[in-house]
């Protein structure tokens, strides 16, 4: 949160602040209705849609003030974070140059360039991004799991971890042991995560908690879990294919769901690892190959381990 908006005497960006979203979102409405319009406050409403992942409502206000006084980089930086909750990393990544360009002193820009350089695979930028989070503890965990090196991965996730304890660390641990086949420790480093409602709702942290739980067996609670996130706010991409699986665990018929998935989508690795894992073509394993985001990703792991 910028200096600007956290010293700002409204109750929104107090809750905004403390993680309390759906509350915040409350405070916003009654202080907007004040203050109709008002840049800042029409900022933190849709930052606090935005992480209760309801992008659709938060990305209009965003793009509202993308040619406002002071607020051009900001609102450019929100909205590059708001395509990219919705795998939309084309498009987060123009508007997150876009915000680079106003703010180029803003280290925070390209940690979020770096990840999705690494996430789309474009050389270009990771070469450009790599060079500014060179020290960054985070930036190094991130490539570490991006060339399946869990090693280096492990030192420097622990060396984020012990500086400050972050959303994105703790689903991007879940996520490698996950790789490793092992998801009853996915499912205790996100347990904190899961006793907070707030945090449990994080569009980063909700798909990789509902795929622990489906994983270790208990598809029901997977199911709970994912529809408190699928209850009003929009999914993304890789919310959507985990609760494929999800369904398909629990005996429904997804393969018409899983298959035109795919087709509008045909990039994205968790959406191809569904089409294969409701299917088990080989068609779709092949192109698993060729999209997925870390060479130590595999499909034979999607299998929960009691059905093996």
């Amino acid at each position: 949160m910028g200096l600007l908006l956290a010293a700002l005497p409204h109750q929104g960006f107090s809750l905004l602040k403390e993680g309390r979203y759906r509350q915040a979102i409350e405070a916003f409405r009654e202080e907007l209705e004040a203050q109709p319009g008002h840049p800042p406050l029409e900022i933190g409403l849709a930052r606090a849609y935005a992480n209760t992942g309801r992008c659709g409502m938060a990305l209009p206000l965003f793009h509202r003030h993308r040619s406002s006084p002071g607020w051009i980089a900001v609102a450019a930086r929100e909205t590059g974070t708001c395509h990219a909750k919705r795998g939309e990393l084309s498009e987060a990544i123009y508007m997150l140059e876009e915000a680079w360009l106003m703010a180029p002193a803003r280290a925070d820009l390209w940690h979020d360039l770096h990840w999705m350089a690494l996430e789309v695979g474009d050389s270009e930028l990771l070469e450009r991004s790599r060079a500014q989070v060179e020290d960054s503890a985070m930036a190094a965990a991130q490539e570490a799991f991006y060339v399946g090196d869990h090693d280096a991965f492990f030192l420097a996730i622990g060396e984020v971890q012990s500086q400050d304890t972050t959303v994105r660390a703790d689903a991007l641990e879940a996520r490698v042991w996950l790789q490793l086949d092992d998801p009853q420790q996915a499912v205790r480093v996100l347990l904190p995560d899961e006793s907070n409602v707030d945090r449990a709702l994080r569009p980063s942290i909700t798909p990789w908690l509902v795929e622990a739980r489906r994983r270790s067996g208990d598809p029901e609670r997977a199911l709970t879990l994912a529809s408190l996130r699928r209850h009003g706010p929009e999914v993304s991409l890789i919310m959507e294919a985990a609760v494929l699986r999800v369904r398909a665990d629990l005996g429904e018929e997804v393969t018409a769901e899983a298959l035109e998935l795919y087709a509008a989508h045909p990039v994205n690795a968790q959406v191809v690892a569904t089409a294969w894992y409701v299917t088990r073509e080989h068609r779709f394993a092949e192109r698993f190959e060729l999209v997925q985001a870390s060479p130590e990703e595999r499909l034979d792991v999607l299998v929960p381990i009691g059905q093996r």
